[in-house]
């Protein structure tokens, strides 16, 4: 999973609400290409060996990217996933271990689980900050009561979803269950992050009218 930092993107957006949302957060190939290289791995991992299983990711990683590029579309998605299995192949190979490919994620979910949470336990929701600056003012909407409260809950629901990939995999890690790992960074990952987003800009919407969905991501 890219969040709430990156609104570059290759593609002239729609001016519909609802294609604006799905060009936001990739569609169905979003989805397909944020759980291939997690799916590949385990099940060449289970047919083959670790070395298989990290090239057959790194691979599909790759493919992906290419198919963009020849199709001149974002490679907003699929840059942040080949990093991403870059460095979990990198891990691997470091220590042996099969379940540390999932590691870079989940290290990753728990810093945004902590700096979200320390913007709203300092009062200045993160959520406000982005957005205010979208608009070209980062701080002002501190001062509106009302945009504040919904900054506040739609920050909370970011720190909620991190919270949740972080309080469930964890524990899978420590207790080596690879396949069970698998599936939640799958289950957790692209699904529960549309399903933040839409949430988030259907909150915020009525107060910045000026941010489209690709502004949260």
């Amino acid at each position: 999973t890219t969040h709430a930092t990156n609104s570059t993107h290759g593609a002239r957006m729609s001016t519909d609400p609802r294609q604006q949302f799905e060009q936001a957060v990739g569609g169905w190939r979003g989805a397909l290409e944020s759980a291939a290289p997690a799916l590949a791995f385990l099940i060449a991992y289970q047919l083959g060996d670790l070395n298989i299983a990290l090239w057959v990711a790194g691979g599909l990683a790759v493919l992906a990217a290419v198919a963009r590029l020849v199709r001149r579309e974002s490679l907003q998605f699929v840059i942040g996933g080949a990093i991403g299995v870059a460095l979990s192949a990198w891990f691997v190979s470091r220590s042996g271990k099969a379940e540390d490919f999932f590691l870079p994620d989940m290290l990753k979910n728990a810093a945004y689980f902590a700096v979200y949470l320390v913007s709203v336990l300092v009062r200045y929701p993160l959520i406000g900050v982005l957005l205010g600056a979208v608009e070209g003012e980062p701080l002002k909407w501190i001062r509106d009561a009302d945009r504040r409260r919904t900054a506040m809950t739609a920050t909370l629901l970011w720190v909620l979803m991190f919270g949740v990939r972080i309080g469930i995999m964890f524990p899978l890690y420590w207790a080596n269950e690879l396949a069970a790992l698998g599936i939640a960074k799958i289950a957790l990952g692209y699904p529960l992050f549309v399903l933040v987003v839409w949430l988030t800009y259907r909150l915020v919407r009525p107060w910045y009218r000026s941010v489209a969905a690709e502004d949260l991501l």
